[in-house]
């Protein structure tokens, strides 16, 4: 809740003046300012999981603004690499970088929105490893659960397909590595595989680590 907390700040000294006005009026007995005029024209609902402020004359109204980050608290919400999550897509925030796709709340994970069209297991591995991307360095291969968590949301709860979309981000399509990998019995000897997640034809399952599929890295803050 921290950096939320810091919004809130923010918010207090943008409104500092506001409210020094209100007192000044209560001092003397004079009728309040009208609540709406003063830039609290939502509800507390409106403004759930922003930093927000209620007006001190009718607490029932609130302000908030719709460009401050909120605490991440669904899968589907785009992430900034400071740990927040966009409020609304058209109100996505330029002085932050958004960086990919929720996929568990707690510990936060994120899938990253830049993808690799075409590489093997054993190098993907290597690539998240060595990632590096808005001073975060911690990536690695997504779990084959995580990579799961987006496919099963593509056309339901937030959208995550249409979302990236929305942001001109590339959309999952194809076969994506994950972080499985096993020794797997073939017709000549024991060969390493790695998992695959197929968004193409929503399955899962192993092949060879020399083979070519894509990559997203993951990240958990």
């Amino acid at each position: 809740m921290r950096k939320i907390n810091k919004s809130i700040v923010q918010i207090s000294s943008t409104l500092g003046l506001i409210l020094t006005i209100g007192t000044l009026h209560a001092a003397e007995c004079t009728q309040a300012p009208d609540c709406a005029n003063l830039g609290y024209t939502k509800t507390a609902s409106d403004c759930s999981g922003m930093a927000s402020i209620k007006c001190p004359f009718d607490t029932s109204k609130v302000f908030c603004d719709e460009k401050t980050a909120k605490a991440c608290d669904k899968i589907g919400d785009i992430a900034y690499s400071d740990g927040t999550c966009v409020v609304k897509l058209s109100k996505l925030d330029p002085l932050r970088q958004a960086i990919g796709v929720v996929v568990n709340v707690s510990p936060l994970t994120v899938i990253s929105f830049y993808e690799i069209s075409s590489i093997n297991w054993n190098d993907a591995k290597s690539y998240c490893d060595d990632y590096t991307l808005h001073g975060l360095t911690n990536w690695r291969l997504p779990d084959s659960s995580e990579l799961k968590i987006i496919y099963s949301n593509t056309t339901n709860l937030n959208n995550v397909q249409g979302s990236l979309y929305q942001l001109g981000k590339p959309v999952f399509t194809g076969k994506y590595w994950n972080s499985t990998y096993t020794m797997a019995k073939e017709q000549t000897g024991m060969y390493p595989h790695g998992g695959y997640v197929d968004f193409a034809n929503k399955r899962y399952s192993t092949e060879r680590v020399e083979k070519l599929n894509k990559l997203r890295c993951a990240i958990s803050l």
